[in-house]
């Protein structure tokens, strides 16, 4: 995963008492969210007393029960790819099937999955031209390890928890996803993470072709996961199964696997309704130029103009908000822009050389004391000094 934070240089002292007061803050608020949360839930948990105390003998269960159709608003803030998905998401689970698990009718259904002691829960999905998140719930009977990748750490080094997975996607139509990134979330306890997966849909494979193409406006998304997994001392064996059937396994020193499988299926519509383009169309001096600039409720990215003999590996997409500081990653993406809490009414859009862009151009922005070098000149000041291609561009 990439970051667009990086340290300034000074004391390695000084620098460590900031981070950890950063992460600090960044914990503390997370936890105050979540107890504003539980406590206006309070009246949904009193009367789901009673049937909390019958699966207090069934706690994968019961682990389905508090926020099934709510996931989505109790983790949205506190990952790397920020928004308000919960305000235009769609519940998967429906209000009969939710009763019904309360009630202790069915154990599994479309969207709740057990193997191997670890129940997946995947309530709600929000899907646009870009990326497909969807709210999730991992529960293991066993427990997570106090180390699963820093489960037990107060001072996380993002401000938020991960899990890593292995798993297959399937766009229909021979079309595969290429995601790699961790589910984002955190542990709300020893047995119980909350999360965001999330997966590229401009980025997916066409296997007729062995080409990226981008996912149709409506397709059907086949998602299987085989292992959960996290660094942890304690290490953990797994399993594999050669391509003969023969079952091996061996021993993991450095993670804690949770294989199994879990298998969803789910009608997929992208939401474009509150997506802006803008046309550009302006060309640099050397070829490249900017083609449009596309706004989304949660990133804003822009199609380029490249030259022949080229592609856009050998560009980098800057885009700044209005105060003109550069905008964080949108997942893994170097050009797709995350925009929460921003002022992103109107944007300055870079295309850089990206060989001298992470050799040379960047360094303003992270090299130095930033803060003063932009009383005079922001980092899109120097950028459009710069750059092959720029805009200025105001959204409605």
């Amino acid at each position: 995963m990439h970051k667009w934070m990086e340290k300034v240089p000074v004391s390695e002292a000084l620098d460590q008492v900031v981070e950890n007061s950063l992460n600090q803050l960044k914990f503390e608020q997370k936890r105050q969210r979540r107890r504003r949360w539980t406590a206006a839930s309070g009246v949904t948990a009193a009367a789901f007393a009673v049937v909390v105390v019958f699966f207090g003998t069934h706690p994968a269960l019961a682990s389905k029960l508090p926020f099934i159709g709510h996931l989505f608003e109790q983790v949205e803030e506190d990952v790397s790819y920020s928004g308000k998905y919960s305000e235009r998401a769609e519940s998967l689970i429906s209000a009969e099937d939710a009763e019904r698990m309360e009630q202790g009718e069915i154990s599994d259904s479309s969207y709740v999955q057990t193997s191997n002691g670890v129940t997946v829960t995947i309530s709600e999905v929000y899907c646009n031209q870009y990326a497909l998140y969807l709210a999730m719930q991992i529960y293991s009977e066993e427990g997570f390890p106090e180390d699963f990748n820093g489960r037990n750490m107060e001072n996380k080094n993002y401000g938020y928890d991960t899990v890593g997975y292995y798993a297959e996607s399937d766009y229909g139509n021979n079309l595969f996803g290429v995601s790699a990134e961790p589910i984002e979330g955190y542990f709300e306890d020893e047995h119980t993470f909350i999360g965001i997966y999330r997966d590229d849909v401009h980025k997916v494979m066409d296997e007729t072709t062995n080409e990226f193409v981008s996912a149709p406006e409506s397709f059907t998304y086949k998602l299987t996961f085989y292992d959960f997994w996290g660094d942890s001392e304690g290490g953990g064996e797994v399993k594999t199964v050669e391509p003969d059937g023969t079952e091996s396994s061996y021993f993991d020193e450095e993670r804690k696997h949770y294989q199994g499988e879990w298998h969803f299926e789910m009608d997929i519509q992208q939401d474009d309704s509150q997506t802006q383009i803008i046309d550009v169309e302006q060309v640099g001096d050397a070829g490249v130029g900017i083609k449009e600039v596309v706004k989304t409720p949660y990133e804003v990215t822009a199609n380029l103009v490249v030259p022949e003999g080229k592609t856009v590996d050998d560009y980098m997409l800057v885009i700044c908000d209005a105060d003109g500081d550069i905008l964080p990653y949108q997942g893994d993406s170097t050009f797709l822009y995350n925009i929460y809490q921003k002022d992103t009414d109107r944007v300055y859009v870079f295309v850089c050389d990206s060989d001298q862009y992470f050799s040379e151009l960047k360094k303003y922005r992270w090299d130095g004391d930033y803060e003063e070098k932009k009383k005079e000149k922001t980092f899109a000041g120097y950028l459009s000094e710069h750059a092959l291609a720029q805009a200025e561009v105001t959204f409605e």
